[in-house]
């Protein structure tokens, strides 16, 4: 059986969604609340000199099931030599698909506890997570210049992802796809914010 298309590439022209007035104001009034627990693990490995030869490649599902291309780095060899951890959550998205990203060493020693190696083992957070943003409507979208449930933005790290419907804009200018938060994430009430 193949692996499922993809239904959208990244273009690499996505809004910066956090400098859109109407955003600004939204993020600052409608902000919601979501916690990862402690509890939720994931898998990780460190990056090898094998990881040069192909993109990672992190994918999402949008509201509708359909599989998208969300973000796509390619390592250098000073990337790889500074410790680069790849995570992943342990269930996959669609088929055999995860959802993949990317880590420095740093990084990963200030949030999760245990030394990955080079094939992908199951590791616990320090903490939970909390993540402060606006809930993705259509009306969202629609001030991310995007259709069809799904917005191009351009987070501060560099490159462009996904905004997608049912999803959350973070207040740092990132997105959360709706199957990831639904899956690991609780909304909190407003009493509970960080």
């Amino acid at each position: 059986m193949s692996p499922p298309a993809v239904v959208a590439r990244l273009t690499g022209t996505g809004v910066v969604a956090i400098e859109i007035p109407m955003i600004k104001r939204l993020l600052e009034r409608s902000s919601v609340s979501y916690l990862r627990p402690r509890s939720v693990l994931v898998e990780a490995r460190r990056a090898t000199v094998k990881d040069m030869e192909s993109p990672l490649i992190t994918f999402v599902t949008d509201c509708h099931g359909d599989l998208l291309t969300e973000t796509s780095k390619t390592f250098s060899k000073t990337e790889i030599d500074s410790g680069i951890i790849i995570l992943r959550y342990p269930d996959a998205i669609c088929g055999k698909q995860y959802n993949e990203w990317y880590v420095t060493r740093k990084e990963w020693e200030e949030k999760y506890v245990g030394n990955p190696g080079e094939g992908f083992v199951r590791f616990q957070s320090r903490k939970e997570v909390w993540k402060l943003g606006l809930d993705i409507s259509p009306e969202v979208i629609e001030l991310l210049g995007g259709k069809d449930g799904r917005a191009e933005i351009s987070p501060s790290w560099g490159g462009t992802m996904w905004a997608l419907e049912g999803g959350l804009l973070t207040k740092d200018g990132t997105a959360i796809a709706p199957q990831i938060l639904e899956r690991y994430y609780v909304k909190m009430p407003d009493a509970q914010r960080d």
